[in-house]
């Protein structure tokens, strides 16, 4: 299945935890092809709305840094793209799913890729005393540094999808 297939792990940043009223303030994917990740993509987004004090605690996304980035939705398009003809892996993926077909929707675009869910395929594999990104890598032994920044948290993503689909 690994071998067969053209995958791209992605995560999200956003404004909040609610996809109709917050936005993507940045994009991270890796592509995973024939087993081996090949190519990155990441992008800082500027949202319509400030970043509040308790998410740029959380990712080190501020105002400041985004000021000079395009808008989501202006960079919505370049990430179809990229995931274009790929299955769709990200970490609790229903979440930065919605934020990916809500802001494509405000340009006409719809993501049509299958998804899968890593951490499905965690609780499915292993049993530990909670189900966080954090702890999933840790067991495996994966890496993950400057956690809760788009591409890092979808490498360290990527790296426990191959993982598992080992056991």
């Amino acid at each position: 299945y690994i071998m067969n297939n053209t995958f791209v792990v992605f995560d999200v940043e956003t404004t909040g935890l609610i996809p109709d009223k917050n936005e993507i303030t940045e994009i991270g994917a890796v592509k995973i092809v024939k087993g081996e990740i090949t190519e990155s993509f990441q992008t800082l987004c500027k949202p319509h709305q400030s970043i509040s004090a308790e998410i740029t605690k959380l990712t080190g996304i501020d105002d400041e840094l985004v000021a000079n980035e395009h808008a989501p939705e202006e960079v919505i398009g370049d990430f179809l793209l990229f995931s274009e003809n790929s299955i769709m892996v990200g970490y609790n993926v229903n979440f930065d799913y919605q934020f990916i077909q809500i802001t494509a929707q405000k340009i006409d675009k719809k993501f049509n890729n299958e998804f899968r869910d890593c951490m499905g395929d965690a609780k499915a594999k292993l049993f530990l005393p909670n189900y966080k990104l954090g702890t999933v890598v840790d067991h495996l032994g994966v890496s993950l540094n400057n956690a809760h920044r788009a591409l890092h948290d979808a490498t360290a993503t990527a790296e426990a999808f191959l993982k598992l689909s080992l056991l």
